[in-house]
């Protein structure tokens, strides 16, 4: 397995073998899978992580440097090219409105967010020096329904802030 990710009463894995191509499993909350699909299209790609997002499954491909974006059925919407996907060591996740963060932990450690409409990296961070993963809440902070969404990060052994965005 290279990905995983939970998604209201889903689960989604991506599962690689060495005599097939990348496929999409989707399973229900009991473990019974409800359908599967492909996920390859130009011969040898490397796909990691996952993410949903607005609805859609988006997988990281290292080999392509690019993000695809599929319905939670298995329909591919998009592609989304991304230069800053070099290796395997990353991970995404959905971030507030229509775009993610993806860390990157080896080389350059670093945390990014990809608008995925436009495809513009709008920031990058290279403040936290091992980034291993990235997870996102949102709180909302007023009666009239606006929310803030912000990124912390802390010494999984103690709880200590390091760094808030």
């Amino acid at each position: 397995m290279t990905g995983i990710i939970a998604h209201e009463d889903r689960l989604y894995t991506l599962m690689y073998s060495n005599t097939g191509p990348y496929t999409v499993y989707v399973h229900d909350l009991t473990g019974q899978q409800l359908h599967s699909w492909i996920h390859e299209d130009r011969g040898n790609i490397s796909a990691r992580a996952l993410a949903v997002t607005n609805n859609e499954l988006i997988i990281a491909d290292r080999t392509n440097k690019r993000f695809t974006i599929y319905t939670l059925t298995g329909d591919r919407v998009r592609n989304i090219p991304c230069d800053l996907i070099y290796n395997d060591c990353l991970t995404i996740c959905h971030a507030a409105d229509n775009s993610i963060l993806v860390t990157n932990f080896v080389d350059y450690p670093e945390l990014y967010r990809v608008n995925l409409t436009t495809g513009e990296v709008e920031w990058r961070s290279y403040k936290v020096s091992d980034p291993i993963g990235a997870v996102m809440y949102s709180k909302e902070t007023s009666g009239n329904g606006t929310m803030q969404v912000n990124i912390w990060t802390v010494k999984a052994a103690t709880g200590e802030e390091l760094v808030q965005y």
